[in-house]
């Protein structure tokens, strides 16, 4: 048996997201990345006409009709073969989006994001670029540009 969620299903959802988001008064910018998932894009908060407890609220109100279609479809974009190993699945969605070469290994991914984190080393490629925000999120982290 197989199945998956359609492109078009992904958009109806997303694009209801944000309706609803709107409603609720806030507006977030988002971004879609290489392959076809939308991920929030970071923003300076003093220049929002919402506050974090709108934000969050509108997120309770809106995120349960989006979040299974949300994360299963990135599940099926971001790690199609559903690698256990986040790292592992995190590096082969690198290699794909052609961010890495095929070289670069899960070992090597998880010392360059210790370091990074640390602020003692950089990711050979920019956590920020849309397509690594998804293979990055696959392999567990999550990385917030600041204002």
């Amino acid at each position: 048996m197989t199945g998956g969620i359609s492109s078009a299903d992904y958009e109806s959802a997303h694009a209801a997201f944000m309706e609803c988001m709107a409603q609720h008064g806030v507006q977030e910018p988002w971004k879609k990345a290489a392959n076809g998932v939308y991920y929030p894009q970071a923003y300076d908060t003093t220049k929002v006409s919402f506050t974090t407890a709108q934000l969050y609220a509108a997120r309770d109100a809106c995120e349960p009709e989006n979040d299974d279609i949300e994360r299963l479809y990135q599940i099926q974009q971001s790690n199609p073969t559903l690698l256990a190993d986040p790292l592992h699945a995190g590096v082969t969605c690198l290699r794909s989006v052609g961010l890495v070469d095929a070289s670069y290994t899960a070992e090597q991914l998880k010392k360059d994001l210790d370091a990074a984190n640390a602020g003692t080393g950089a990711l050979p490629f920019s956590p920020f670029d849309p397509s690594a925000t998804g293979c990055l999120n696959i392999a567990g982290y999550y990385f917030v540009q600041g204002p």
